[in-house]
């Protein structure tokens, strides 16, 4: 199966801080880790460490960061047929300071210029088409092409150019944020009722699509056979949620790709994540499939994933990218 993965691309630096960084403090860094951030670099470096055949189209700056965010990529077979460089313009960064002092974690986005798609004649068969919504005219072509492929959305920041996307997915995954600033309504976690007038409200609209809301260190709302349900996440500390959100995507689409249910499909994806959130760095992050089939399996009963053989499994897991 190919797997096309559309989107934005960041260099995350993570600055690891014994004290909290209040103002005015001058503190030294006990120790920094650079990885691969944003939606298509996550998303497709954990498919592509699963030993799927994971297709980018993300635009780099010209810099040593995209430098260091190409040799990641190579590293771990990521296919790399519409990547681009953008020579006039810089990779954008993001710094990650984390405290031990309180377990805190605070980003500054040094956002560059914007940086568009312009190859996006994509030119190989795809099976599974996943975007964040950044690029419209990208994810157009490709939701265009790519008409019988498995099309998802996954986005968390609310955007009114992901309308006009909505229209065209056959899945989402959005954040609770995007569900209430899309119906005006406001998640009451103590009225669960909310949840679904919220769930109702988006599919009266969109009545094709196949909506998963995650809900912010709680859990997802989705649809299995007209019934709207709720899987609870894991209620256990986070090191870093930093690129969970990319890789519980790429678990579903993993899942559902490989013909589990809805059920199935976000119990595996909550797993994942739940793995991802224990590790700083968004594609350092990234499970071992083998980790999260047997938790799994020990906790709901046998998978029916069309598994690779032990060999090639181990293959996959021997693909972390690496700092």
């Amino acid at each position: 199966m190919n797997f096309l993965t559309i989107g934005q691309s960041i260099y995350d630096i993570n600055i690891l801080l014994d004290n909290y960084l209040a103002e005015g403090s001058f503190i030294d860094a006990k120790e920094i880790v650079t990885c691969c951030g944003g939606s298509a670099c996550v998303t497709s470096l954990t498919l592509a460490k699963w030993n799927v055949d994971s297709y980018i189209s993300t635009v780099l700056g010209n810099d040593e960061n995209a430098t260091h965010m190409r040799n990641m990529l190579n590293d771990t077979r990521i296919k790399t047929n519409y990547l681009e460089i953008d020579y006039e313009n810089k990779t954008s960064v993001a710094y990650i300071l984390h405290s031990n002092q309180n377990n805190s974690v605070s980003t500054v986005n040094a956002l560059q210029k914007e940086l568009h798609i312009k190859r996006h004649e994509y030119d190989l068969p795809m099976d599974c088409i996943i975007t964040d919504g950044t690029d419209v005219n990208a994810t157009m072509y490709a939701l265009n092409k790519y008409a019988n492929a498995t099309t998802i959305l996954s986005a968390y920041t609310p955007d009114r150019k992901l309308l006009d996307i909505f229209k065209y997915v056959k899945t989402a995954i959005i954040s609770d944020e995007i569900a209430e600033a899309m119906t005006g309504f406001k998640i009451d976690m103590n009225n669960p009722v909310t949840l679904s007038n919220i769930y109702k409200k988006i599919v009266e609209k969109y009545t094709s699509l196949n909506l998963i809301i995650k809900v912010k260190g709680k859990g997802t709302v989705y649809n299995l056979n007209g019934e709207i349900k709720f899987i609870s996440g894991f209620q256990e500390p986070v090191v870093d949620d930093r690129g969970s959100y990319e890789i519980y995507t790429a678990g579903y689409a993993y899942a559902t790709m490989n013909h589990l249910n809805a059920e199935e499909s976000i119990r595996f994806a909550t797993i994942v994540e739940n793995f991802a959130d224990k590790n700083i760095g968004a594609t350092l992050s990234i499970p071992l499939l083998s980790d999260v089939i047997t938790y799994y399996e020990s906790k709901f009963g046998p998978l029916n994933l069309n598994k690779e053989t032990p060999n090639n499994i181990e293959a996959a897991n021997n693909n972390a990218p690496t700092a």
